[in-house]
């Protein structure tokens, strides 16, 4: 599932490269791995708060994975009292996923059991809100429980044979037109977040999923996390797409999944992220905080000038810069292309500021 550095993740903030790997850029193929011994969801790409701030890995989350790890699932095996293993679909920074039949509902679904760490409350306060999430733009969520006596999170969704948007647009994107409508479908899907008190942390294209139908569904929402009183939540995120104050203030934010969108659209217009993520992840970081990213229409010559403003503003290292909202960058009120169709949503204001031509 993120094996693929181009699909993912370059390098990240809490970038750990394994014995016998070497770094790729998303200039480049992924080098093959040889079989690893160490936690195999420590994969570059989405860093780990305390290697962040270089408090080292957590050793009680690196022992339990590696137990987790060693006892690999087998087709036919039963996990919790409900799912019944198919195939793996692969593994990631902050988990597993699963091809199961889920017996209540007498369907196949994609099953993610979440890295295991020992910080974490013994509650999932947003399981219950990530259920309840009904949205046409975002994948449906079954179930989302802790599997006891482990306390191992999951998370069991709609398996989306279609693929995600990194491996579909690779290498040099996508269409405008095309690119413009995902942006808006994602846009919708964080604006349900958003308004259910929940940010997604983590929006990026190999999180956001196509149907047969075409349209774009954003997924992987188990680093979904509520915001607290002043509008805040804890950090986390992939250097791909991830925001300058999430580094700096360690807080996420509904402007921060703000600037994620717009990196993720960029990478669907392009083939490229704002941020060059080749060097170390020290070099990186700093990029990130210093604003240091590349002009969208420097990547994309054909990006129509609207499109690429609204994007610019999206990537604002000040967030009281960005648009407030998600569902801002999607909609501007009161203006339409007369000549094109409306690619909005049905139900969505009139015109869409990201809807600014198409190739």
């Amino acid at each position: 599932m993120r094996a693929n550095l181009l699909a993912i993740a370059s390098i990240d903030a809490g970038d750990v490269l394994l014995a016998g790997e070497t770094k790729c850029t998303l200039d480049q193929e992924p080098v093959a791995r040889p079989a690893r011994t160490a936690c195999p969801w420590r994969e570059v790409g989405e860093f780990d708060d305390g290697l962040r701030h270089g408090g080292g890995p957590d050793p009680a989350a690196e022992l339990l994975c590696e137990v987790i790890s060693s006892q690999r699932r087998q087709p036919g095996e039963r996990i919790g009292d409900r799912y019944t293993l198919i195939r793996a679909l692969g593994e990631g920074a902050d988990g597993e996923v699963f091809l199961v039949r889920d017996t209540h509902l007498d369907k196949d679904v994609a099953l993610k059991i979440l890295t295991p760490k020992s910080d974490r409350a013994a509650t999932w306060d947003e399981a219950q809100v990530l259920e309840q999430l009904q949205s046409e733009f975002l994948v449906p969520v079954f179930n989302a429980d802790v599997l006891h006596p482990s306390d191992l999170r999951y998370i069991a969704t709609a398996h989306i044979p279609g693929g995600d948007l990194g491996k579909r647009v690779k290498p040099v994107g996508t269409s405008v037109r095309q690119a413009v409508q995902w942006g808006i479908n994602i846009a919708h899907g964080l604006v349900r977040m958003h308004t259910s008190g929940l940010v997604h942390r983590d929006v990026k294209p190999a999180n956001v999923f196509v149907t047969d139908g075409g349209k774009a569904l954003l997924g992987d929402l188990g680093k979904a996390h509520r915001l607290d009183e002043t509008g805040q939540a804890p950090p986390t995120g992939t250097f791909q797409t991830v925001a300058p104050e999430v580094l700096t203030q360690s807080r996420c934010s509904i402007a921060s999944d703000v600037y994620s969108l717009g990196a993720t659209v960029c990478y669907l217009l392009t083939g490229r992220f704002p941020v060059n993520t080749g060097g170390s992840p020290e070099q990186v970081r700093d990029r990130i905080i210093a604003g240091s990213k590349r002009k969208i229409r420097d990547l994309g010559p054909h990006v129509p000038q609207s499109v690429g403003q609204i994007l610019e503003r999206c990537l604002t290292v000040d967030p009281a810069s960005r648009p407030a909202t998600a569902l801002e960058v999607a909609n501007r009120p009161g203006r339409r292309t007369a000549s094109r169709p409306r690619l909005a949503a049905p139900g969505s204001p009139s015109a869409c500021a990201l809807h600014g031509g198409g190739t």
